[in-house]
């Protein structure tokens, strides 16, 4: 009696859930929607993936910002042990600060990119990025320096701000003459 009774319940389960595939109503539909608003929990995890998808354009960006500053991090410790300076929690928290103010206004460039000049070409977010990651790799290049104790790194940066004011030249250049 027992069995039968739960292979009625499976059974009516099954059809039930075959109904519930097979209506494609609108009301369905909606009904199914406000499930995910039900609870607390349910809105918070709704909200939560809904403002994911709203950053995942940026999630690479923030990624390699957020690699560039611990690397910049952990040479600007080795640099400071081999220097024999002492290494205080006060520097250490002034990185959180750095990358939270960087993720800050990469989110903001974001934000005027997606959401207020709505072109293609106006790559500001980018922009912003990259300026963050040069400076970056400007600090990551002169810790460099001091760890090896050759000048290599700060030679690539300046022959890379070299090439920027070429190039940056030679257009201010053409525009004069136009």
């Amino acid at each position: 009696m027992k069995d039968d009774l739960m292979t009625r319940l499976t059974e009516a389960r099954r059809k039930r859930l075959k109904h519930e595939l097979e209506d494609k109503s609108i009301e369905t539909y909606l009904i199914k929607l406000g499930g995910l608003f039900l609870t607390p929990k349910a809105f918070c995890l709704s909200a939560l993936s809904g403002i994911m998808a709203y950053f995942t354009p940026i999630s690479m960006v923030l990624l390699v910002l957020l690699i560039f500053v611990i690397v910049d991090f952990v040479t600007g410790i080795l640099a400071s042990r081999k220097l024999k300076i002492p290494v205080k929690s006060k520097n250490m928290r002034a990185t959180i600060t750095k990358l939270l103010c960087y993720f800050i206004i990469v989110i903001m460039a974001f934000f005027i990119q997606k959401e207020i000049i709505k072109y293609e070409w106006f790559e500001i977010m980018n922009i912003v990025a990259g300026l963050i990651a040069l400076a970056e790799f400007k600090s990551i290049t002169e810790n460099m320096e001091v760890l090896t104790g050759n000048k290599i790194f700060t030679r690539i940066f300046k022959t890379i701000n070299d090439i920027f004011k070429k190039k940056t030249n030679s257009n201010t250049n053409q525009n004069e003459q136009i």
